[in-house]
């Protein structure tokens, strides 16, 4: 009885033994798909299995365009476009000076003057409280974007040029012949008495020209008070790099400061020039001066 009982546990335990093994096969073949199963997406990969395919990589976000010049960039970031526009050609409000294409040096003693408050008419305070924080290095690099690369310089279309005419060539000439003998005819009968032609109506005279005493179009006046001695014949090229360029100023601005000159609520730079010949010129002529300038 004990012999056979412990033959009996001796087969079952080698069954039990023969059943696990098979057992741990199966579980060995079916770790892969388990794993791959409950393995969380971006996870590492269980040691012995492969890496999963990485995620799409976000794309990096596309850096700002870089201002052409170190004027350029100061002038945005100091806030002169807030008054003057982006790129100092178009401002927001017309009591504001265009900036585009001044001369260096008066722009710079501009900026200098309202910030030691040798300028301070006009719309001066509002910018004091700018420029104080803008050195004279960095009013020089701002000035000469303006005077240059900044803003929309105005230039006028070339014309077109005609396309050249195709050679004339001579046609050849036609084959001469006798011209045929005139047909007789009788004389013609004598033509009636003429009558002496009315008398021309007298021309009406030419108005003189626009002068100083009797006011006229801007271009005149502008002429006529003498402005083109210092801010050149259109107002776009001055005499010296002291002066303003003054085509293109807006109406309201370039009023304001021909009346201040001549109050003298402005007297910095070369106002003192200015202010005797202003001195001649009544706010009405000042009007049309300051309308035909804008247009230029």
């Amino acid at each position: 009885m004990g012999h056979r009982m412990v033959s009996f546990f001796k087969s079952s335990a080698a069954s039990l033994m023969v059943v696990l093994f098979s057992v741990g096969l199966v579980s060995a073949d079916s770790r892969p798909e388990v794993l791959e199963r409950i393995k969380p997406v971006g996870e590492v990969a269980v040691s012995g299995q492969a890496a999963p395919a990485s995620a799409g990589k976000v794309a990096a976000p596309v850096p700002a365009a870089k201002p052409a010049s170190e004027g350029e960039a100061l002038y945005a970031s100091k806030g002169c476009a807030a008054c003057h526009g982006p790129d100092g050609s178009k401002t927001i409000l017309p009591v504001y000076p265009k900036l585009v294409g001044l001369p260096v040096k008066y722009a710079v003693n501009q900026m200098k003057d309202i910030k030691s408050g040798a300028r301070n008419n006009g719309q001066s305070v509002a910018m004091k409280g700018i420029i104080a924080g803008v050195s004279e290095e960095e009013m020089v690099k701002i000035a000469e974007w303006l005077a240059g690369t900044g803003g929309k310089k105005a230039t006028k279309a070339a014309k077109a040029k005609p396309a050249p005419a195709p050679e004339a060539k001579p046609a050849p000439a036609p084959e001469a012949k006798p011209a045929p003998a005139p047909e007789a005819k009788p004389a013609p009968a004598p033509a009636p008495e003429a009558k002496p032609a009315p008398a021309p109506v007298a021309a009406k005279p030419v108005p003189a020209p626009a002068t100083a005493a009797t006011g006229g179009d801007g271009a005149s006046l502008y002429a006529a008070k003498g402005c083109a001695a210092c801010h050149g014949p259109d107002g776009r090229k001055t005499l010296l790099p002291v002066y303003p360029k003054v085509a293109g100023l807006p109406v309201q601005y370039a009023i304001n400061q021909m009346k201040d000159i001549k109050s003298g609520a402005r007297n910095n730079g070369q106002s003192a020039a200015m202010k005797g010949i202003v001195m001649g010129v009544d706010d009405k002529d000042l009007k049309t001066i300051a309308e035909w300038l804008a247009t230029q």
